[in-house]
C-alpha cells in the first residue's frame, strides 16, 4: 500500500502545468495528507520546491527517477510557517543513478 493520498503526474505538462495540478489535488486533502508528484525537469523541480515553500507544504522526500524526479510533498496548514528545522536542517533524501542530499534552504541544482 502507497503513502500517497494522491499523484500528480507531471511529465510532458509544463511548470506550470505540474503547479495547477499541484495546487488542485491539494485543495481537496487534509493537512499532512501526501501527494506523489512526478516531473521530468530541473526548472519544474525547481518550482515544485519554491511553491511548496510559499504554499507551507513539506516536502518529504525525493528521488531520482531516470531523467526526472519524484516527490513526496505533505500538505500544510493554511497560513502556517514551516518550522525552522523544516527549512534549515532537515535534509531531503535523493536516491537514484545521482544521489545528492539537498537542504529546504537551498535552490534545487
Amino acid at each position: 500500500m502507497s503513502r500517497e493520498s494522491l499523484v500528480v503526474d507531471g511529465t510532458a505538462k509544463t511548470c506550470k502545468g505540474v503547479i495547477a495540478g499541484l495546487e488542485r489535488g491539494m485543495s481537496d486533502l487534509a493537512p499532512g495528507d501526501v501527494v506523489l508528484a512526478i516531473v521530468d525537469d530541473i526548472p519544474t523541480r525547481v518550482d515544485v520546491y519554491a511553491w511548496a515553500q510559499r504554499k507551507s507544504h513539506r516536502v518529504l522526500e525525493e528521488r531520482r527517477r531516470g531523467s526526472g524526479f519524484l516527490f513526496y510533498i505533505a500538505k500544510g496548514v493554511a497560513g502556517s510557517q514551516p518550522r525552522s528545522e523544516e527549512m534549515y536542517g532537515d535534509p531531503v533524501r535523493v536516491e537514484g543513478e545521482r544521489a545528492e542530499t539537498t537542504l529546504h534552504s537551498e535552490a534545487p541544482r
